[in-house]
C-alpha cells in the first residue's frame, strides 16, 4: 500500500502440465489417423480440423476455422448432414450416418459425437465401398432378371409368347388336381403346310404369330392359351 502499512497477497497456482500434455497426445493421434475429424462449437464454427479430413474435404484447416461450416460447405444446407448435426447439439445424442456428398462425388460415413463446446465429426471416405456394394446389388439383379427370363423362356413358345406344351399340360393337371372343370379346346391351321411350302417359312412363321395374337385377344383372364407345336394350338 502506498501509506506505508503492511499487507498479504494471496495466490493459488494449479500445475495443469497434466492436461496440456494429454491435450498434446490428443491432437497427435489425430493428426496420424486416416479417418477424417473436425470439431465445431456451439455456433456450428470450425475449432479444428486434422489433415485428413483436410485432405478429403480438400480445404486448407487455415481457411475454415472459425467460419461456420454451413457457409464453408454450403451444399450441407437442407441435407440429412445438417439436420444430423443440429440434432446432435440439441439433444446430446450421438448419431451415426451414412451420406452421398455430390461436390465431391463420394459417400461418407460419419460419427457425430456431442463435446463439451459443441460438436465432434469424425468421417470416412466409403465411396469405394458403396460402389462395390451397389456393382453386387446390379449384378444381383442382372441374375434375378435372367433367373426370371429363363424360367418364362421354358415355359412359353419363343416363336408366338404362347405357354409351350409343357406349360400348359403342367396348368391344366394343376387345375384338375384341386377339381376345377376345364374346358379344352384343340385347333390347327387349315392348309398350312401349303403356306410354308409356298410363301416359305417365314411366311408360315408370321401367320402363326399373328393367328395366336387373334387368340389371346380373344381369352377372358382366367383363359390359358398355348401353341402345342406346329400349327397346334390350345
Amino acid at each position: 500500500p502506498v501509506d506505508g502499512t503492511s499487507g498479504v497477497l494471496a495466490g493459488v497456482m494449479v500445475d495443469v502440465t497434466g492436461t496440456y500434455e494429454s491435450a498434446g497426445r490428443i491432437r497427435d493421434i489425430l493428426e496420424s489417423v486416416s479417418d477424417g475429424f473436425y470439431s465445431l462449437d456451439d455456433r456450428f464454427r470450425f475449432t479444428y480440423l486434422n489433415p485428413a479430413a483436410e485432405r478429403m474435404l480438400g480445404v486448407a484447416a487455415d481457411a475454415v476455422l472459425g467460419t461456420v461450416v454451413w457457409e464453408s460447405f454450403p451444399e450441407t444446407v437442407g441435407s440429412e448432414i445438417e439436420t444430423v448435426y443440429r440434432e446432435v447439439m440439441e439433444v446430446r445424442t450421438p448419431r451415426s450416418f451414412e451420406v452421398a456428398y455430390p461436390p465431391l462425388d463420394a459417400w461418407f460415413e460419419i460419427s457425430v459425437q456431442p463435446a463439451a463446446s459443441g460438436i465432434a465429426v469424425y468421417f470416412q471416405d466409403i465411396s469405394q465401398r458403396r460402389a462395390r456394394d451397389e456393382e453386387r446389388e446390379a449384378l444381383l439383379r442382372a441374375e434375378q432378371r435372367a433367373r426370371r427370363e429363363a424360367a418364362r423362356r421354358a415355359a412359353h413358345d419363343q416363336l408366338t409368347g404362347l405357354l409351350n406344351r409343357q406349360e400348359i399340360t403342367a396348368r391344366g393337371q394343376a387345375l384338375l388336381d384341386v377339381g376345377d372343370r376345364v374346358t379344352v379346346l384343340f385347333l390347327d391351321l387349315d392348309r398350312f403346310k401349303l403356306v410354308n411350302d409356298s410363301l416359305g417359312h417365314a411366311a408360315g412363321d408370321e401367320l402363326l404369330v399373328v393367328v395366336g395374337r387373334r387368340l389371346v385377344a380373344s381369352l377372358r383372364p382366367q383363359d390359358l392359351c398355348a401353341r402345342l407345336g406346329g400349327d397346334e394350338f390350345v
